[in-house]
């Protein structure tokens, strides 16, 4: 068959997937599931207010029932909820990402931050690699339109998650490993251009200076960012 025959049976099939599944499978997130969220967010990886990795575009248009900005610590600042990114992406009072190699030189209160946004990414890092070890197509770039790679992307995630409650799951977790191929598809991302606004960066000081806040840091920290693991 040739190429665009191919696309256009696998965007369909795609299409119809998320259809009849994501009202099952990936139904719109609830207030009360996003303080869910940001509750096992807290516990178990000490970043407050994270909703996760998620599409930036739906949370600036007010697409999402995020709930109100909530402080950080009892009596303090309310402060937005965030999603957690690399820095392929613009700073935003909702989308926080590390400070910039200048930004960290010499600067342990820099650095501290950014080995707090790394920790909480390793979420969205490691659901990609089980959705790769799963779906081959996420191991190496996708060479179809953006709007066709997000129906690819919504469509596996339905089915990831039907077959996650089927318990049909564990098999696969064995083929994710430091030799694999998984991940690269993310490779070589070319940096989203866009302005941030004085807000944003208010928004980023103040989530660093409560992780270097005796209520909001963790004992481990410093003695990670001393070893010049994070830059």
């Amino acid at each position: 068959m040739e190429f665009n025959t191919i696309r256009e049976i696998v965007e369909e099939v795609c299409h119809i997937i998320w259809k009849v599944l994501s009202p099952i499978y990936m139904p719109k997130p609830t207030k009360d599931d996003w303080k869910k969220i940001r509750k096992e967010y807290k516990e178990l990886w000490n970043f407050p207010n994270c909703l996760g990795s998620l599409d930036g575009n739906a949370f600036e248009n007010k697409k999402l029932d995020v709930p109100k900005d909530t402080p950080l610590e009892d009596n303090g600042e309310p402060m937005p909820y965030v999603i957690v990114a690399d820095e392929a992406f613009a700073l935003k009072p909702y989308l926080m990402r590390p400070y910039s190699r200048v930004s960290v030189t010499g600067n342990e209160r820099n650095k501290t931050f950014n080995y707090r946004l790394s920790r909480a990414r390793r979420v969205m890092e490691n659901a990609f690699g089980i959705l790769s070890a799963r779906w081959r197509v996420f191991r190496t770039v996708i060479q179809v339109q953006p709007n066709s790679v997000d129906k690819i992307v919504l469509s596996a995630c339905c089915l990831h998650n039907m077959l996650y409650r089927s318990h049909d799951y564990d098999y696969y977790l064995d083929d994710i490993n430091e030799e694999s191929e998984i991940g690269k598809g993310l490779d070589n991302l070319e940096p989203l251009k866009g302005n941030s606004t004085q807000r944003s960066f208010e928004v980023r000081d103040k989530y660093r200076d409560y992780f270097l806040s005796s209520n909001g840091a963790v004992p481990w920290q410093y003695e990670i960012v001393r070893r010049g693991r994070i830059n």
